[in-house]
């Protein structure tokens, strides 16, 4: 009997104790579901969108209204095909889809509400689309010149159609009696958004590049005046008292003009929090029939904005009404009882590992929500601040609640002096360490494992393994500016779908268009106001095609003179070894100086690969050379005086180029130091972000905007005394000159693609490529559907 009291004693002590670690231990968070019904992006903001919910179609982005009000017609136009969702604004449902060809931002009704015109992007061309009892198909409104089309506009009386353009700066009028083009006139600009008086006489025109709202006589499309507002404005509302209302993305700002005095004559700043930098990016908004209520559809802050504009010169910001992911477009029903969002990219973080490409899972969604009192409304707004993980004070401090070395303000001390951070390219957490132990993997979405990938192995069972780690982007043209500016801007956001699709347009997003530019610059920037000396290998060049000859600088003003005039950017044909001996030429220098730039960022791409196209390396040979890079790089410097003074990061732009079971943006992440914990799995919850904030902290410099300003700094992976033992490389396991041959797996299917610029290709058929390459052409691509990892566990 003693046995058996003291075995349940013994048994009760052990459930105590099983409860108390339960009760106590900290599970961190997977994108998904919540157990509050909340949805966790895998960027570390919440989504909670209230109404009822319509899914559309992938790129959901910009909406018109009709006359009437009854009837809207929402624009998809992303990376796969392109529609037009005409929606009933009563019975909330889809009333037809109309296919589209290459369409972006621009769609008007006409006022008999019978058709609908649409932007042709880069055709030169704006489709006239008829809707049900509107006719027979009609041809395609031709501007005479392929430029790429913008905003569209009808005039109210029906009489003709506006149209702006981005290349070029243009803006067409054209006759609708016979869809011909009846005036030319040059902004000398970018044409966003454009709109027509209620008289017919004049013509506002937002110019997305240079600041300003341009002023135009309708009839000949003489100019009449330019307005200065804020940076990227966008969307115009015009209301009953003559007041002008535009959106500026790039500033959080909404600014009331009065069109006669051809002057701003009041703003509202629309983000969440009063202080807020950059990264709230109002994208659109609505005026109430009245003209009393203004509601602005807050695309970064997944929210839309609820403002008091009755009393003219007194606008009040009332509160918010959570939305959906990316809410690009808003209207409001003609009673004002009924409020339309577009979420752009849904309401849900998705898995990829049922073969689907990144680019296409995310689609959008409207909402519509019943006009909120004003008891619910301040209900909806406390839920958009707890959804947000943005706080103003973080811009002076971050709260570090690890007991970390790492300092929780810029300015602070830190045992780390340099950092060195490397971009790669494209690969998701279970395509390269799927085959790791005691870490969430799905081992048969390796591709690249431990064989291929010796070194990122190693510094993954060395340092730190993160599982738990988030790009922001979807893919590289976001990704380059999420891993140098912690943010992709509106036109970023918009622009890549629509290149990605094979709609047209170009690869502009490094820099080389000043659209694409954030305000507060990139890390390079930022570092730079902080006194502090940096250096690129790589990222943001300016390329010198016609004169090979002519030494590297940067495309962006930050890095002018602070570029390796050897170092090579986006070229496949270039191995990362190459890459690493003109690095480590500079880096022998600046150890027999005894001092180095406090920030490097080095560009490591060759993990794309070229797919299977014949004569070129092979997926294997790229990615082990590209890991033998990195590992040569960390061995160096750890071999090296700075090592007790340095941190390494390595992350991958985005995660387009494959599957995971988890969530599309989940990807490898490397830290290297002598500060971080040595074999550990750490599996706190962290972004491309995370990363840019960490970097910003140990080297005194103040963050960029909301998105790294509010990211998690790696606080749990710098902790105790420093371990100074050196990294050795690992000698490459595959050979690294291996070629394809001319029969290789889907060897036709590589050769029609682009591999001679930055993601000139289409990244479905290269993923398909890469798992025929290593699993055999008769292993069937992988279908395993998950949605997401489940709760907030």
């Amino acid at each position: 009997m003693a046995i058996r009291i003291s075995s349940l004693i013994a048994l009760g002590v052990i459930l105590i104790v099983c409860f108390l670690v339960a009760a106590t231990t900290k599970v961190e968070p997977r994108p998904g579901k919540m157990t509050d019904g909340r949805m966790l992006l895998p960027n570390g903001w919440i989504i909670s969108p209230v109404g009822r919910a319509v899914e559309l179609d992938v790129g959901s982005l910009t909406m018109a209204q009709s006359k009437d009000g009854q009837t809207v017609a929402v624009l998809n136009c992303g990376a796969s095909r392109h529609s037009v969702s005409i929606l009933d604004v009563a019975s909330e449902k889809v009333l037809e889809t109309v296919p589209v060809q290459h369409a972006w931002i621009g769609i008007a009704f006409h006022p008999s509400q019978k058709r609908v015109f649409v932007s042709g992007g880069t055709t030169g061309q704006v489709w006239d689309i008829p809707l049900r009892g509107g006719g027979e198909k009609r041809p395609p409104i031709s501007l005479g010149a392929k430029v790429f089309v913008t905003g569209v506009a009808v005039s109210p009386n029906g009489n003709s159609l506006f149209a702006g353009t981005m290349d070029t700066g243009e803006l067409y009028k054209v006759d609708l009696s016979n869809n011909r083009v009846a005036e030319v006139a040059t902004t000398l600009g970018k044409v966003y958004g454009l709109l027509v008086s209620p008289d017919n006489e004049t013509l506002y025109v937002s110019d997305w590049l240079r600041s300003r709202v341009l002023v135009y006589n309708a009839t000949d499309l003489s100019r009449r005046g330019s307005i200065p507002v804020g940076p990227h404005p966008t969307e115009m509302a015009l209301g009953k008292d003559g007041r002008l209302w535009v959106t500026c993305a790039a500033d959080a700002t909404v600014y009331a003009i009065d069109p006669k005095a051809m002057r701003v004559t009041e703003s509202v700043k629309v983000s969440v929090h009063p202080n807020a930098p950059e990264g709230s990016a109002p994208a659109s908004l609505a005026l109430t029939s009245d003209g009393k209520k203004l509601y602005v559809a807050v695309a970064d802050n997944n929210c839309v904005a609820c403002v008091d504009v009755s009393k003219p010169g007194h606008a009040r910001l009332e509160g918010f009404i959570p939305t959906g992911w990316y809410t690009s477009a808003v209207r409001v029903s003609p009673d004002g009882k009924k409020i339309m969002s577009v979420a752009s990219k849904g309401s849900t973080a998705k898995s990829n590992a049922d073969k689907s490409y990144i680019g296409r899972i995310l689609k959008g969604q409207i909402y519509f929500t019943d006009t909120p009192s004003p008891a619910v409304l301040a209900q909806m707004t406390q839920q958009v601040i707890a959804n947000s993980p943005y706080r103003d004070e973080l811009l002076k401090a971050a709260v570090n609640r690890d007991g970390s070395l790492l300092p929780n303000r810029p300015g602070d001390k830190s045992p780390i002096k340099y950092v060195i951070y490397i971009i790669k390219e494209n690969r998701t957490f279970d395509q390269v360490l799927g085959d790791m132990p005691n870490c969430e993997a799905d081992t048969s979405l390796c591709i690249f494992g431990d064989k291929i990938t010796p070194n990122q192995h190693k510094l993954s069972r060395d340092f730190v393994l993160l599982d738990n780690f988030y790009v922001d982007a979807e893919v590289s043209a976001d990704g380059h500016n999420w891993s140098t500016a912690a943010y992709a801007n509106d036109y970023v956001e918009k622009a890549w779908p629509y290149n990605y699709g094979g709609h047209g347009g170009s690869y502009d997003f490094e820099g080389e268009n000043p659209l694409s530019r954030p305000v507060a610059g990139y890390l390079w920037d930022t570092v730079n106001r902080a006194g502090l000396t940096y250096r690129s290998y790589g990222e943001f060049l300016a390329e010198e095609e016609d004169d090979p000859n002519t030494p590297n600088d940067g495309v962006v003003a930050g890095l002018k003179g602070h570029v390796s005039p050897d170092y090579p950017g986006w070229d496949t044909s270039i191995s990362d070894m190459t890459r690493f001996n003109i690095w480590i030429k500079e880096f022998r220098g600046f150890e027999q100086k005894g001092e180095m730039p406090r920030l490097q960022i080095v560009r490591f791409p060759q993990d794309h690969t070229s797919g299977t196209s014949p004569g070129a390396w092979t997926p294997n040979a790229m990615v082990a050379d590209n890991d033998l890079a990195v590992g040569k790089l960390v061995g160096a410097v750890s071999h090296s005086k700075f090592w007790k003074e340095t941190a390494i990061f390595i992350l991958e732009d985005d995660a387009q180029g494959g599957p995971d079971h988890v969530d599309a943006h989940r990807s490898t992440c490397y830290v290297a130091s002598p500060y971080t914990r040595f074999g550990a799995t750490d599996s706190n919850f962290y972004t491309t972000c995370s990363v840019i904030r960490t970097i910003e902290l140990l080297l005194g410099a103040q963050p960029l905007n909301q998105y790294d300003a509010a990211a998690r700094p790696m606080y749990s992976l710098f902790r105790g005394r420093p371990n100074l033992t050196p990294f050795d490389a690992v000698v490459n396991q595959v050979p690294i000159d291996e070629r394809n041959p001319k029969q290789a797996v889907m060897a036709a299917e590589s050769l029609s693609l682009n591999f001679k610029q930055c993601d000139a290709i289409d990244d479905m058929t290269l993923n398909r490529i890469l798992w025929a390459a290593a699993k055999g052409p008769n292993t069937p691509y992988p279908t395993v559907n998950h949605t997401s990892a489940g709760l907030f566990r």
